[in-house]
């Protein structure tokens, strides 16, 4: 949407796409980046090819940033990939009883970088940016971010990651991604402890 470089990388022949609602994003992949796979052309899906392709998208990364996931989960082979590759691996740390922050907690715990707020990916990736130009090359926000601003705008008060996984019914690891990028837009900051407050 931002007219970023964007590859996917297929666990099947580049003709296949999975999930088949998803062939419309993968032709807006197309026109700003591409689509790879080791596999030739009709080459269907199967879920042994899954592991496979993980380390290729570590291998095409610059870093490699595990929001969440299970210890034997695809993002925990992908830091492993990540790791043996010798490239930058980020994790962002969540609750401890909760499954899926189990993978990212365990790699914090062995020396990935702990990710707390947008500022920390940035500079991780040996970026620096204004906020202005942050602004500038983000896209519009999606329906999701939108919803959880709205929640925001309505109560006018700082709001914590707790509150707003009851609110929204979001799984932990998607309402993560979208505060972190509320975050980087300008819209949110973050408060005291896990707590977000409108800017």
């Amino acid at each position: 949407e931002n007219k970023s470089l964007t590859v996917a990388v297929l666990a099947s022949g580049v003709d296949t796409i999975y999930p088949p609602q998803n062939r419309e994003l993968a032709l807006k992949v197309v026109e700003n980046g591409a689509l790879v796979s080791e596999y030739e052309p009709g080459t269907k899906l199967e879920r042994w090819n899954f592991p496979a392709r993980n380390r290729i998208v570590s291998a095409l990364a610059q870093a490699v940033f595990v929001v969440e996931g299970g210890m034997s989960s695809g993002a925990m082979l992908t830091a492993k990939y990540a790791i043996e590759q010798d490239r930058e691996l980020m994790a962002l740390p969540g609750q401890v009883n909760y499954t899926n922050a189990q993978g990212p907690n365990y790699l914090i715990k062995y020396g990935a970088r702990l990710i707390s707020c947008p500022e920390d990916v940035l500079e991780a990736m040996g970026l620096e940016m204004e906020e202005d130009e942050q602004l500038q090359i983000l896209p519009e926000i999606s329906e999701d971010e939108q919803k959880v601003l709205d929640i925001f705008q309505n109560e006018q008060r700082e709001l914590f990651f707790d509150e707003l996984l009851l609110i929204t019914s979001y799984k932990f690891g998607k309402l993560s991604i979208i505060l972190l990028n509320l975050e980087l837009k300008g819209y949110l900051a973050k408060a005291s402890g896990n707590s977000f407050v409108l800017r």
